[in-house]
């Protein structure tokens, strides 16, 4: 039998987990299991391999002293964009970002959205209220106590962009306003497009104040297309391109960005998804001695001011003073594009992730239900052929004995800290509905917690970007969660307080950490199914039907113990993330 290839959707998947600071030994275990050579792993993995990992015991030495050369780019890439810069140099043009007045639609189209060029448009907000209107006092006043999502803590990390589930914080509108202004020049803080702002109720008054560009985009166009950016003077957005055409448009402050061309993106050192490793400000040309040849074109944005930033030219922002800006690309011209990522065989036919197809979801697009309703499946199913499906047609649930091993039970036991472990709550008034205890367990205190974590979002192949954390609960006996549903209900104070940006949830999976002499099972109600606890037995259901409506038939009841002690451990997924949804998918052996 031909050795496995770890493709390039797997080296991604590998190096997207080990940015988040995902256990590693849980990395290399689940990867070992899907028998890839282990020199392939050491290279994916890096400084991150566990070289002195007991699941390496028993694997032939030479198979781990084999080298694997690591792919490059092809020659004739790199020998076209060369032609295309030196032909692009023959324009003076393509070295400046023109600024333009009272350009018409068919101009705009011509010479800027389908020749791929930038250009700056001097006159469109003109009329624009926020221009005047959106001082801090207004701002304050107008959105309130209106709960936002920021990135917090930026300067912790260089990586703040692609590790961004770190940095997610809520705060208060008028509190974050406050920061902005009082705190100075800083990269520590920046309410940015991941955000949902728009909607948010309390923001939507805003939308009064900006006015719309119909000569170039469509305003009544459906989804996610408005977004905002706002943040101290100092924020940076590091070197990154987009996978569609922008506007952004700058309402309060300055901001000065670096633009470079698509065509020179072999001098880039793309290492992961749209971003680049270089710090364009303080280039190391040591460690990226290509980037002294690439063009990097400056321009200030001034309030009142439109930057066209078309798909695939690299950009850095930096604020030159407390900025607001919004982004818009909801154009009446095409621009929904899928990027080719060949894989290793060549065939550039396969689009996106490693060449796995077309992706099932990105974090600003429409979801893919049906993907929802038949990737996880296919994903249990391989990987554990234990897995049984309940039969029933009314609900996806599934069972898998043993998903945990005792050992893994009994380490996430021995870690409960009693002193954090609160009354659980619900969404709405609890009043007895929920009678257990619960609390929300830290990836970044136990490692065994950063591994499970990885193992449950892996059984279903999603990024843990798409999910909540683990959360553990207790049951003494007598104690219960009365019939209910994961999912929240749409049109309701608690589907626009839990879902605004994140959307909806959409799996579950549960896990018993340890038998329970009597009592204590999850029972399916409109189903008539009831499961009982057992030391490592999972439960999987998705809460929503093909079409992503919620399914009623999932209403369940932890039902009371009656002898000994219940203690389950909790992770649910969501509609929207960052990035793509599923993992890459698993090969057949």
């Amino acid at each position: 039998m031909a050795e496995r290839v770890l493709d390039k959707g797997w080296v991604e998947w590998t190096r997207l987990n080990i940015s988040r600071d995902c256990d590693t030994e849980g990395i290399l275990e689940i990867l070992l299991n899907q028998e890839f050579p282990v020199t392939a792993i050491r290279e994916a993995m890096g400084d991150s391999f566990p070289e002195n990992s007991q699941h390496l015991q028993g694997k032939e030495e030479a198979q781990v002293a084999k080298t694997r050369t690591p792919l490059q780019p092809t020659d004739k890439r790199d020998a076209i964009l060369l032609i295309q810069r030196e032909l692009a140099a023959l324009n003076p043009k393509t070295r400046v970002i023109e600024r333009r007045s009272y350009l018409g639609r068919a101009e705009f189209l011509e010479q800027y959205y389908a020749a791929n060029r930038p250009v700056i448009l001097c006159d469109l907000m003109s009329d624009w209220k926020a221009l005047t209107k959106w001082t801090p006092e207004y701002l304050k006043s107008t959105c309130g106590d209106m709960i936002v999502e920021i990135q917090a803590k930026r300067e912790t990390s260089p990586e703040f962009e692609i590790k961004n589930e770190p940095h997610r914080k809520e705060v208060a509108f008028n509190d974050f306003v406050d920061l902005v202004y009082k705190r100075g020049e800083t990269n520590d803080f920046y309410l940015t497009a991941r955000n949902g702002f728009f909607t948010r109720p309390g923001a939507k008054k805003l939308l009064d104040d900006i006015g719309g560009f119909p000569e170039y985009l469509n305003m009544d166009a459906t989804g996610d297309w408005l977004f905002l950016w706002f943040g101290p003077k100092g924020t940076i957005t590091p070197l990154h391109h987009d996978e569609l055409n922008i506007f952004l448009a700058q309402v309060v402050g300055r901001k000065h960005v670096k633009l470079v061309p698509p065509n020179e993106l072999d001098l880039i050192y793309n290492h992961y998804a749209v971003y680049s490793q270089v710090d364009c400000e303080n280039p190391d040309y040591k460690r990226f001695p290509k980037f002294k040849d690439a063009t990097v074109i400056d321009v200030d944005l001034n309030p009142g001011e439109v930057l066209f930033i078309p798909a695939g030219w690299w950009h850095h922002v930096r604020s030159l003073d407390p900025s607001i800006s919004l982004s818009f690309t909801n154009f009446l011209f095409p621009n929904k594009f899928e990027w080719v990522h060949p894989d290793e065989s060549g065939d550039e036919s396969k689009t996106t992730n490693g060449g796995y197809g077309k992706p099932v979801h990105k974090s600003n697009s429409v979801v893919d239900h049906k993907a929802l309703y038949t990737v996880p499946v296919k994903r249990l199913k391989k990987l554990y052929k234990n897995v049984e499906q309940v039969d029933t047609k009314l609900a996806q649930i599934f069972v898998i004995e043993n998903f945990l091993t005792e050992e893994e039970c009994d380490a996430m036991v021995a870690i409960l800290n009693e002193s954090n472990m609160k009354p659980s709550t619900v969404t709405n008034t609890n009043n007895g509905y929920r009678t257990s205890y619960s609390s929300d367990m830290s990836v970044d205190s136990f490692e065994i917690v950063k591994k499970i974590d990885l193992k449950l979002a892996t059984a279903l192949g999603v990024n843990l970007s798409h999910t909540e954390g683990v959360q553990v609960q207790k049951y003494e006996i007598g104690q219960e969660f009365k019939p209910h549903t994961d999912y929240f209900e749409p049109d309701t104070d608690e589907y626009d307080e839990h879902c605004t940006g994140r959307g909806n949830r959409t799996w579950t999976v549960m896990v018993y950490l340890r038998d329970t002499t009597k009592g204590g099972g999850t029972k399916f109600t409109k189903l008539g199914k009831t499961f009982y606890p057992k030391k490592g037995k999972a439960l999987a259901w998705n809460n929503l039907n093909k079409d992503g409506t919620p399914n009623v038939n999932t209403m369940h009841w932890g039902m009371p113990v009656e002898e000994g002690q219940k203690i389950i451990i909790t992770k649910w997924f969501r509609e929207n993330g960052d990035g793509e949804m599923f993992l890459p998918e698993i090969g057949k052996k």
